[in-house]
This record gives structure tokens, C-alpha cells and sequence, in this order.
């Protein structure tokens, strides 16, 4: 029973995550705010950018209009530092190579604890945060997440010059597979390979993947940096003043480009392992203890004899993405729905604080909202 309600956990856990960050994204688009006056210096400074290409990162059209969400960043840093840039398109090993040799001033995107240099020194803020996963196409059926005895011995399809492919190297070793790579100029190309078999799965960032919902493996979150040749003090002292004030003028703003270039609304459905799989196809129905006069979170409707309130449609989205049915069990106050629980009257009790003294021997999934008192 105890194994069986874990299971439970980890996929509500799942899709509380799933959940949480579309949440996030909306309630952390705010307007603008000022902070004081911003002084421009009278001349612009021109820096010189080592610009690698990458798919709604960094890019430039055939007309030669630059976009992106590294691009949006250096202009919005250019609004208080007063630069100018001039562009060197060139791969990611070369704008390093550049960056080291001072023929350049600074490169974007930049995992400083993966790239290391005794010529390079990064900025104190990241600009953005980064995580790589494992896709595979939707019907596959055979491959699921961290199924690593599956997993072992596939090929995988990876972006050429993919500073991200020490994440996945780290990725093997730590699972004890091994991960046969076939090398791909752009993600078009990698995800026709997947298409067409010759890969059974691709490797790509969480933000460039907008095609593939299942994902077999996932790659911790890195923090990426600027970087500057350790020879410009100066100029590092101005992006660092720069996007402290980016920070405190608009703190949203890394969420507002995040969403203009990579979310756009859209947000994976969660992936599961072999044993949650299993659980969701033997369990079926779960029995969900509520109570029944927490309006309007949760309440007993009378004229239907059914459950209304929020916790009703979050069931509903879980029904979704699990596809577990939820029987509601009405109990008459919180401490009746716990003792449901305790004794196996219901699997699980559907909303109630985040506090561990009201149960330390239950496992929580993460909150789903926060409740707002007006006192």
C-alpha cells in the first residue's frame, strides 16, 4: 500500500511541476517598473559580440535581422550600458576561441562551471537558466523515463558544437548507459533523423523543443553566464551594473523574453517512469478524501451531490495528463478526510497546507497556490 501510494506521489508531483510552470510564467509577467533616471554615456561604446547561432537564442535571418532571446538580452543591457555591437557570427568552440584571444569582448550563454578558462571572467548575474532533456517521438511506446535499461544503446541525435553535450555525457556516467551520438547542423535536420528512425531519440534544450512532448531523460538546470575576456575590467564592471539594473527595473524580464522566444503558452505534459506507468494502468481509480465546506476551494454541492470548487478542476487536469480517475470521498471537516486516509477509507487527500505538523508521516507534493489572507 505504502509502495503504491508513492507511485501516486511522484506522478501528482509530476504534474504539479507541469502545472506550476505555466503558473509561474503568468503570474511573473509584470509592467515595467522605474527606478530612477538612466544615464547614458554621450558616445557609444562599440562591443564586439561572439555570436553563435542557436535556435530562438541567437539567430539572423537571410536579410540579416538578428533575434533571440540572447539577442533581445544584449539590447536591453545596451539601454543602460550605452553599447553598440557589432556582430561576429561564428560556432561555439570559435566565439570562445575569440573571446580568450581578446578578439572579441564578450559571448553569451555560457556555463561557466563546464567551460573553464583562466582567460575568461563571467558576469555575476546568469542571464538565463538552461536544462537539456532526451525526447523521443510521441508514439513511441517503448521508451519511457529513466528507463535506463531501454535507454541503453540507443542512438541520439545532437546539435554539432552543442556546448550542452558535456550535460549529457555527465548524464551516461552518472546511469552507467551508453549513448550512441550522431551529429546534426540544425534541430530541423536532428528531428527529421527521429522521424525517420535513424535516431530514437534527440538531444535538445527544454526551450528549442516545440515539436516533442515525451521525454525519457532529463539533465539537471545550469545557470548560464556572460563572459569577458579577463583583460576588460572595465567593460565587465558595465555589464554587471547593467543588468543589476535590468533586475531591479524590470524583474520580470527574463520570464517576459523566456516567454516571447520559448514558452509561448506551451507547456509539456509530464512524463512518467515504467513503475508509474504500471501504477496508472493497475490502479485506475483513485479514491480522493475532501472536504466538504472549504468554499471556494473545495465544497459539497448539494442540488448535484457532487464535489465543486478548485480542487475539482485541478482533478479534472490531472485526470488529463494521468488519465487516473479520482472518486471523491465528501468528509465532513479536515480532520475526518486525514483519518480517511489513515485508514484506508481513500488513497490520498486532495488539498491541505503545506504544514508537517498537521501530518508528518504523509508525503506532500509541491503547493499548488498559495492562499492569500486579507489579515
Amino acid at each position: 500500500m505504502m509502495k503504491m501510494n508513492q507511485h501516486l506521489i511522484e506522478i501528482l508531483v509530476r504534474v504539479s511541476v507541469a502545472f506550476l510552470a505555466f503558473i509561474t510564467m503568468l503570474v511573473f509577467i509584470q509592467p515595467q517598473v522605474s527606478y530612477g533616471d538612466i544615464k547614458l554615456p554621450k558616445e557609444k561604446k562599440v562591443v564586439k559580440v561572439g555570436y553563435y547561432l542557436y535556435d530562438r537564442y541567437q539567430e539572423v535571418d537571410k536579410n540579416g535581422v538578428y533575434s533571440g532571446y540572447g539577442y533581445d538580452y544584449l539590447k536591453e543591457i545596451s539601454q543602460f550600458a550605452g553599447w553598440d555591437y557589432e556582430f561576429i557570427i561564428a560556432s561555439f568552440p570559435d566565439c570562445i576561441r575569440m573571446l580568450e584571444n581578446g578578439e572579441v569582448d564578450i559571448v553569451g550563454g555560457i556555463d561557466k562551471e563546464a567551460l573553464k578558462s583562466d582567460k575568461i571572467i563571467y558576469s555575476h548575474l546568469s542571464n538565463r537558466v538552461s536544462q537539456a532533456q532526451l525526447y523521443t517521438k510521441n508514439t513511441d511506446t517503448h521508451l519511457n523515463f529513466d528507463d535506463f535499461s531501454k535507454i541503453n544503446g540507443i542512438s541520439v541525435g545532437v546539435l554539432q558544437d552543442d556546448y550542452q553535450e558535456s550535460y549529457l555525457d555527465d548524464y551516461s556516467y552518472q546511469n552507467h548507459i551508453k549513448l550512441h551520438k550522431k551529429y546534426y547542423k540544425t534541430l530541423k535536420d536532428m528531428e527529421a533523423a527521429l522521424e525517420k528512425g535513424q535516431v530514437q531519440a534527440i538531444f535538445t534544450s527544454v526551450e528549442t523543443n516545440k515539436k516533442y512532448n515525451k521525454v525519457i531523460g532529463r539533465m539537471d538546470q545550469r545557470p548560464l553566464y556572460y563572459g569577458i575576456n579577463k583583460n576588460n575590467q572595465e567593460l565587465m564592471g558595465e555589464l554587471n551594473k547593467s543588468m543589476q539594473n535590468i533586475k531591479n527595473s524590470n524583474p520580470s524580464y527574463d520570464m517576459q523574453i523566456q516567454n516571447k522566444y520559448f514558452i509561448k503558452g506551451n507547456v509539456a505534459a509530464p512524463s512518467f517512469t515504467v513503475e508509474e506507468l504500471n501504477y496508472i494502468n493497475e490502479k485506475r481509480t483513485v479514491k480522493v478524501a475532501y472536504d466538504q465546506g472549504w468554499q471556494p476551494i473545495e465544497y459539497y454541492d448539494k442540488e448535484t451531490g457532487n464535489i465543486k470548487g478548485v480542487t475539482k478542476d485541478l482533478f479534472d487536469l490531472l485526470s488529463k495528463y494521468t488519465g487516473l480517475k479520482f472518486e471523491f470521498i465528501r468528509a465532513k471537516d479536515l480532520s475526518e478526510a486525514l483519518n480517511d486516509v489513515k485508514t484506508g477509507k481513500a488513497d490520498m487527500i486532495s488539498l491541505v497546507s503545506h504544514d508537517y505538523n498537521i501530518s508528518d508521516k504523509r508525503a506532500y507534493t509541491p503547493p499548488v497556490f498559495v492562499l492569500m489572507h486579507p489579515w
